[in-house]
């Protein structure tokens, strides 16, 4: 198996360039000071950046309802138990879902130097599970129109036991989300 990964997913236009909480360029092309502990200072250009990312919206920023957080929760889990994915916790908020999980070792050949398998393997297996999700959503008429998630995913790995406790601690703390312990 591999390492636990925190993982977090975010719904459509929830968290955007120049967002106050703070943001990150992808791939760090733009150094951006601070974090959604330490915000960015509040200046004209942050503010800008921010209402140009949000006027490039095709549509509103997917806000998910109490029944929507319980239905894509319980869909998500499915889909990982389905991939035999270890779950320690998974919690849906309104904009975002946290996962603390261990999925299986990626199909490899012992001669494959590819560095990159893991995180391709574990991208794959959270786009089906994302997908998997928005199609209980579709299927139930619960589905925002033009989709539910962002683009990409985040996944870090879990350091030791400490990381770990502290992760589910953080992801427990989301109190107005639906959380599963399997």
């Amino acid at each position: 198996m591999t390492p636990w990964h925190h993982i977090t997913i975010h719904t459509y236009g929830s968290w955007l360039p120049g967002d106050p909480r703070g943001h990150r360029a992808r791939h760090h092309r733009d150094h951006v000071p601070g974090d959604y502990k330490d915000p960015p200072p509040d200046t004209p250009a942050r503010r800008a950046h921010h209402a140009h990312a949000q006027s490039l919206l095709k549509r509103p920023p997917v806000i998910l309802s109490e029944t929507q957080r319980d239905r894509v929760a319980t869909e998500l889990l499915a889909s990982l138990l389905r991939h035999d994915c270890d779950v320690a916790i998974l919690c849906v908020d309104t904009t975002h879902a946290h996962i603390l999980a261990r999925l299986p070792d990626p199909p490899r050949k012992p001669t494959d130097p590819n560095p990159w398998a893991l995180n391709h393997h574990l991208r794959h297996i959270i786009g089906i599970a994302k997908k998997d999700a928005s199609r209980a959503l579709s299927d139930d008429g619960l589905s925002p129109t033009g989709g539910l998630w962002s683009k990409r995913s985040l996944a870090k790995p879990i350091k030791d036991r400490d990381h770990h406790t502290a992760t589910i601690n953080y992801i427990r703390a989301h109190t107005d989300a639906s959380v599963l312990s399997p």
